[in-house]
């Protein structure tokens, strides 16, 4: 992230967005980052700027050049910052805030050869008075003839009046390739997608000779169906491009609108989520003038998704809103459902659980209306999981057993593994820890006939918890030990050094102190290779403890204060107020009695702010979750 800066710095938003992390997150890191003197948080017209050390941007920069990941970097870092600029379009503070970042990310939209983007870029800071402040007279005219050459090769407005638009009872199959328009649609119904491909483009030929742009559009729009159905989004993403354009110059705006929503979904599906967003929001005007009703809520719904994608999850909870409104105004009773489960999902990402469980209610009472059991189960089990995030156990076990009847009486494994995994969590959560030793059990059987190693090895994790906390020590190690072979087979290297961490704690209240270090200390070894600070305090901490056992106090030491420089990394004051317990009792063990009372007290004024009456035990130590 800030090897891809282009000014050695930015904007807590722009850092967020490049490195998918929350703004408060970047904000936090910062202050951490300039404690040790390694950055400056500095004001740029009342915004926030994070300038880092010029030697650890120099670092960050050569790392990734070396690793052959500066041109990805560089890329989203362009995104980002052309995203920025389009929010903030008009807005002098907040572009004079990212100056830098922009000049750098438009040179760099110009060197990949990205017009559009460019241009857009371009057009943003030609209208901004800061062109002016900063002296760039001769800029400006460099980026309004860059903003014209962009223009030129985007697709063309969205509303233009249009000369020859088509008559509206015009179809595609009205014409001497009609037939092989039905042909394709009945191999891509099939599932026969070369044969679809090939009549497809067959047919496009026909229409191109013929200079008829509405065909073009329909066709590149089916032929787009066809990749999707392939899963290759990337070309579907082009054909649906190129037909937008062919629909937009024949005035067919309900095919411009809709194959402007299927682009958004497919760069959605490719992980792209500000290409998304940007798709979709043009497509909904476009939606709207073609009066469009079935396909906006789509497009809303779309749009939804993909800003949650971006992390954006009050903007999506709007987006689905409107969704909800289109669907209704259209009396589209399915659509209506849909919006509403999706409504359901933005609101638990954005941290309402009593929310989504509003929504997900009015959607479930909507698929029973229907008689939509697949939708029924889906609503049941959300309510569950929004429930288990509340903290009501008891509610979540009602609705996912409901789900889980629901699904079974529909012949789904799939879904009954879904829904029986978090049962077992609920369960546990409840107390119940027969029934969710049954449920991991029968959830470990589903996740192995589907050869889904990484939820197999969870499952048994949760197992072995269980089984630890009822002292059944053999069976407690037989079912982690599983967990972590699994998790090594497929690369899964931070559970893998969970699952270490939990059978050596078993081991160790067995009294096999020795063989739990040894599990320990490869816990820390996976951690450390994989840059993961938070398992690496967490093995540091159970190595102190596991010395501690063992009256070497001194070792002990010398593995709880780096846990605990972690735990202060990370604001953690949980892991804090357990380490300095175990630190203040080794202090003492060596007779060390001031640093000891000094590490007791700080363990107290941390358990008085988080209200923690019992504090943590001596030489406590740290599970890790399933």
């Amino acid at each position: 992230m800030l090897g891809a800066t282009f000014a050695s710095g930015g904007t807590p938003e722009v850092l967020a967005a490049v490195a998918d992390l929350t703004v408060d997150y970047v904000e936090q890191a910062a202050r951490r980052l300039e404690g040790r003197g390694l950055c400056r948080v500095i004001d740029v017209g009342g915004l926030p700027f994070v300038m880092v050390h010029q030697a650890v941007h120099g670092f960050a920069h050569a790392l990734l050049a070396r690793m052959d990941r500066l041109a990805a970097a560089e890329e989203r870092m362009a995104r980002a910052l052309a995203t920025y600029a389009k929010r903030h379009a008009g807005d002098d503070a907040a572009l004079n805030a990212e100056w830098g970042n922009l000049r750098g990310a438009l040179g760099w939209t110009v060197r990949a050869g990205d017009a559009a983007e460019a241009g857009a870029l371009g057009e943003t800071l030609a209208d901004s008075a800061l062109l002016t402040i900063h002296g760039h007279a001769r800029l400006r005219e460099e980026l309004a003839s860059l903003g014209a050459a962009a223009m030129e090769a985007a697709p063309p407005p969205t509303t233009p009046e249009v000369a020859t638009a088509p008559s509206l009872d015009r179809t595609e199959f009205d014409w001497p390739g009609g037939a092989l328009v039905e042909a394709g649609d009945a191999h891509l119904r099939a599932g026969r997608l070369n044969a679809a491909e090939a009549a497809y483009a067959e047919a496009f030929d026909l229409a191109h000779e013929a200079e008829d742009a509405f065909l073009q559009g329909r066709l590149l729009q089916r032929l787009g169906s066809v990749s999707d159905a392939a899963g290759h989004f990337d070309q579907s993403a082009e054909r649906y491009r190129q037909a937008a354009i062919a629909a937009h110059h024949a005035g067919d705006l309900a095919t411009e609108g809709g194959v402007m929503a299927q682009m958004g979904t497919a760069f959605t599906r490719l992980g792209r989520h500000d290409h998304a967003v940007g798709a979709l929001q043009r497509a909904v005007p476009v939606l709207q003038k073609a009066g469009q009703g079935a396909g906006l809520w789509r497009a809303f719904n779309e749009l939804g998704l993909a800003l949650s994608g971006q992390g954006r999850h009050t903007e999506a909870v709007e987006a689905h809103r409107r969704a909800l409104q289109a669907a209704r105004a259209e009396e589209n009773r399915e659509g209506e459902r849909n919006a509403l489960l999706c409504l359901g999902d933005a609101h638990r990402r954005a941290n309402q659980p009593e929310l989504a469980i509003g929504s997900y209610r009015q959607a479930l009472d909507r698929s029973r209306a229907l008689g939509d059991r697949q939708a029924e189960e889906q609503a049941l089990g959300a309510m569950g999981i929004a429930y288990l995030r509340l903290d009501e156990p008891a509610s979540a076990v009602e609705y996912l057993a409901q789900a889980l009847s629901v699904g079974q009486s529909l012949g789904e494994d799939g879904r009954e593994r879904a829904w029986i995994g978090t049962l077992a969590r609920a369960y546990e959560a409840l107390g119940d820890e027969e029934k969710a030793i049954a449920a991991y059990r029968r959830a470990v059987e589903l996740a192995h006939a589907d050869n889904d190693r990484q939820a197999e090895a969870a499952y048994l994790n949760g197992l072995g918890l269980i089984f630890a906390r009822q002292r059944r020590y053999d069976e407690a190690v037989a079912h982690l030990e599983q967990a972590r072979d699994i998790a090594q087979v497929i690369r899964a290297h931070a559970e893998r050094a969970g699952y270490l961490n939990n059978a050596g704690l078993v081991y160790m209240e067995t009294g096999q102190v020795e063989t739990a270090i040894v599990n320990f200390q490869q816990a820390l070894e996976i951690s450390r290779s994989q840059g993961d600070r938070q398992g690496e305090g967490q093995a540091l901490g159970n190595i102190g403890v596991a010395y501690s056992r063992l009256a070497n106090w001194e070792v002990a030491l010398r593995h709880h204060l780096p846990a605990l420089e972690i735990a202060r990394e990370s604001d953690d004051l949980h892991d804090q107020g357990r380490l300095l317990g175990n630190i203040g009792l080794a202090y003492a063990a060596l007779g060390q009695r001031d640093s000891a009372l000094q590490a007791y007290k700080e363990a107290l004024d941390i358990a008085y702010r988080i209200d923690d009456r019992r504090g943590a035990p001596p030489c406590s130590i740290c599970w890790a979750a399933s």
